[in-house]
C-alpha cells in the first residue's frame, strides 16, 4: 500500500522531508521509490550547521530500513488514492 502511494507521488516529483533513524533530516524532491521503500531524492538540502558533510550533496539514495518518517505537504497528496489503497488492503 505505501509503495503504491509513494510511487504515484514520485511521478509528480513532490518535495518531501525524510527523517532517518539516526535523526538526520533530509529534504528533497522524491524521484523514485522501490518495493523495499528505498528512496531516491534530488535537489537535496539539509541543516548545514548540523550536517556540514552534506553541503555538496545534490542527489541521494536512502535505504528503506533507515527511514523513520516521510513528511510531505498535505496539499500534494490525493487522499482518495490512499483511501482506495486502504480498502484494497483489508
Amino acid at each position: 500500500m505505501f509503495y503504491s502511494v509513494l510511487k504515484s507521488l514520485s511521478e509528480k516529483l513532490i518535495k518531501v522531508k525524510i527523517e532517518m533513524k539516526n535523526d538526520i533530516e533530509i529534504k528533497g524532491n522524491l524521484v523514485s521509490v522501490d518495493n523495499n521503500l528505498n528512496i531516491a531524492l534530488n535537489n537535496v538540502s539539509v541543516d548545514e550547521e548540523k550536517y556540514p558533510q552534506f553541503i555538496g550533496v545534490n542527489n541521494c539514495f536512502i535505504r528503506g530500513n533507515t527511514i523513520r518518517y516521510i513528511h510531505f505537504n498535505k496539499n500534494e497528496v490525493e487522499y482518495d488514492l490512499i483511501e482506495e489503497a486502504c480498502r484494497k488492503a483489508e
